[in-house]
């Protein structure tokens, strides 16, 4: 069984980046649609996990920067409002989720995100573990769908 491996899409003349799977058809494995490398754009990686290319591509320190909306390889997210005894689970590139980064800040007073989980059961079994009444899937990005 293949392992699936991620890619970071390095845009410098542009200033932004993007988190492709290997076998979206715009990453090619890091050899993309049109070209490899150039001056101003650049493919790193193969990473194994949504984490590492996660990582890199916020070292890159771009605005602009989020998941391939072709192949949206984002791993889940699990939000907790622990105050209110809340937790939903999220797609990375979710509006709500920004890849645990949240709308405001990745956590408050009375917020938490956990993740990247690399699959949906691992999010769910994490947002079991806080043993709260109201929980489910995020009605905007619909994680589980």
């Amino acid at each position: 069984m293949d392992t699936e491996k991620f890619f970071v899409y390095d845009n410098k003349a542009m200033k932004y980046s993007r988190i492709h799977k290997g076998n979206c058809s715009f990453c090619k494995n890091g050899e993309g649609f049109r070209e490899k490398t150039t001056d101003s754009t650049q493919w790193h990686g193969p990473f194994a996990t949504y984490a590492e290319a996660l990582e890199k591509m916020q070292s890159l320190g771009y605005d602009d920067a989020g998941d391939c909306t072709k192949c949206n390889p984002s791993a889940f997210f699990v939000y907790d409002n622990f105050a209110m005894k809340h937790t939903k689970i999220h797609r990375g590139n979710c509006s709500f989720c920004k890849s645990g980064a949240g709308r405001n800040e990745a956590s408050g007073d009375s917020t938490q995100w956990f993740g990247p989980f690399a699959t949906y059961a691992e999010a769910l079994e994490k947002m079991q573990s806080l043993d709260y009444k109201d929980t489910g899937d995020c009605t905007r990005c619909t994680p589980s769908a």
